[in-house]
């Protein structure tokens, strides 16, 4: 069964977090909503988000400080700012401090949030799946390695004098063949066994 997406909406406006939570209830996303950046903490400790949007101007903990908080301990989140005062400035310590994956400047259109937030989703799932990828890279170049060390004489190309290819020892068989291929075979559930 596929877990549907969870936001995370911090604004200490309570009638816009309010608000855009009903505006969400036809989404396939829950809803978190929090009026201030240490509830947010409190909340993220409880809850895997996939994404963070915050406001800026917030009592107690600004909405940078709180992303940049959010950043370090929850990496993997996406974190977009809301702000009613965009400035270089807002923007450049939100970026540098909170990395985050969007400004977005109030008054907040709905449909362009809602296409924002499927974006970062979009975002996440592809940082996630590349990931993957060069992990599985990772691990098989590491049993290519292995298996070129151990049976260096099988991949060793010798020529001759004319520059054709000269044969070593190769499987000759069909056992010496599946011996082969139950080298492999453990070379790989051994580094499966290792990596886990």
């Amino acid at each position: 069964m596929e877990t549907k997406p969870r936001i995370l909406l911090v604004d200490d406006d309570a009638n816009l977090t309010a608000s855009l939570k009903r505006s969400f209830h036809k989404f396939p996303f829950i809803v978190d909503t929090s009026n201030d950046a240490s509830e947010a903490l409190k909340i993220l400790e409880k809850e895997k988000i996939d994404v963070i949007v915050s406001d800026e101007k917030m009592p107690g903990i600004s909405g940078t400080e709180f992303l940049s908080i959010a950043c370090k301990k929850y990496p993997d989140t996406i974190r977009i700012m809301l702000t009613g005062y965009a400035t270089i400035e807002t923007a450049l310590k939100a970026v540098n401090q909170g990395k985050i994956f969007h400004l977005f400047v109030k008054p907040c259109n709905f449909g362009e949030l809602l296409l924002l937030i499927k974006r970062a989703l979009q975002h996440k799932s592809l940082l996630s799946e590349t990931r993957k990828l060069l992990a599985t890279s990772r691990h098989q170049t590491k049993i290519i390695k292995k298996l070129k060390h151990e049976n260096s004489d099988l991949l060793k190309v010798n020529r001759d004098e004319d520059g054709s290819v000269i044969l070593g020892e190769v499987p000759q068989t069909d056992e010496e063949f599946d011996k082969l291929i139950e080298k492999v075979k453990n070379h790989t559930s051994r580094d499966n066994d290792s990596s886990s």
